[in-house]
């Protein structure tokens, strides 16, 4: 009997019988891992994102008439308007109307005054550990367009590690800071962007390595979704009050003197919101930019709050 033959044979009967069972066949030590996808037609479950922010800037007028922010009143204003204290509205770079962002002419003055180095100051605290804050968005189904996904500000805590430009690297853990604010605001993703709703923002705004609430009424945001849940193009605006912002400067006054004189020049009559009985606006339009980067949080720190 030829039993090469035999065995040759006993071999292919064997690998058409194992092809045929639910297990994989192994051929000269190696396993054939291809298995149906079992995934096809199960719902994903949603995702949770974190991004902290990584750079923050105040806004300026990209160009005469241009500046990005929101339409916060619904209404489009121009020159000599009494409801927004004569102060004509923006268009935005993508030709919107109705921009409110007043702080875009103000910014550029900052260095007039003598208060240049606030923005410095603002983006050493990001970079030191001293203002993280994060932006958490729940229940994504779908990170290019989801309808109903929950948007909360967040502030951490913890010293962050930078990477070789200096800035914020992405991937890290963080705890979150306990005087942080628990508000939720209803969003949605739409062609990559996420989007949220009206809300009421409080930012810790460092001066002078001192922190201080600006509060900014009727905010929302606006910022791309990144490969890996950080947000890019980001842009926050709202309304804030002249008397807040002249809170910050009088506090600020006592860590660096001349503070509470500059505010006040940079301030008076550029106010276009609210205006009151005599017809004096009381609050100031604003809109900051952002990039954030992706991160996570200490199991112990994931709470769904009350």
């Amino acid at each position: 009997m030829n039993y090469r033959i035999v065995i040759l044979s006993l071999s292919a009967l064997l690998v058409a019988c194992g092809s045929s069972s639910d297990s994989p066949v192994e051929l000269d030590g190696a396993s054939n891992d291809v298995q149906a996808d079992t995934s096809v037609g199960v719902e994903a479950a949603p995702k949770d994102l974190l991004s902290v922010i990584s750079v923050i800037n105040f806004t300026r007028e990209i160009e005469s008439g241009v500046a990005v922010g929101f339409d916060v009143d619904g209404v489009v204003s121009e020159d000599g308007d009494d409801a927004s204290c004569g102060h004509a509205d923006f268009v935005s770079p993508d030709g919107t109307e109705g921009i409110d962002n007043q702080l875009a002419l103000i910014t550029p003055l900052f260095d007039t005054v003598g208060i240049g180095a606030v923005e410095g100051f603002v983006q050493a605290a990001v970079e030191q550990g001293g203002l993280l804050i994060m932006w958490e968005v729940k229940g994504v189904d779908d990170a290019q367009n989801d309808d109903d996904v929950t948007v909360r500000l967040r502030f951490g805590t913890g010293k962050p590690l930078l990477g070789t430009d200096g800035l914020l690297l992405s991937g890290q853990t963080f705890h979150i800071n306990p005087d942080s604010p628990d508000r939720e605001v209803k969003g949605s993703i739409v062609d990559g962007q996420l989007r949220t709703e009206v809300f009421e923002a409080v930012l810790p705004i460092v001066v002078f390595e001192v922190a201080y609430e600006l509060i900014i009424y009727e905010a929302r945001m606006t910022a791309d979704v990144s490969y890996d849940g950080g947000l890019v193009n980001g842009i926050m605006g709202g309304r804030v009050t002249i008397e807040n912002l002249l809170t910050i400067a009088e506090r600020a006054e006592l860590e660096a003197g001349g503070i509470y004189e500059a505010v006040t020049f940079l301030l008076d009559g550029m106010a276009d919101m609210s205006p009151n009985e005599d017809g004096v606006c009381q609050e100031l339009s604003a809109a900051l930019t952002f990039t954030s980067v992706s991160g996570f949080l200490f199991p112990e720190d994931v709470a769904t709050p009350e």
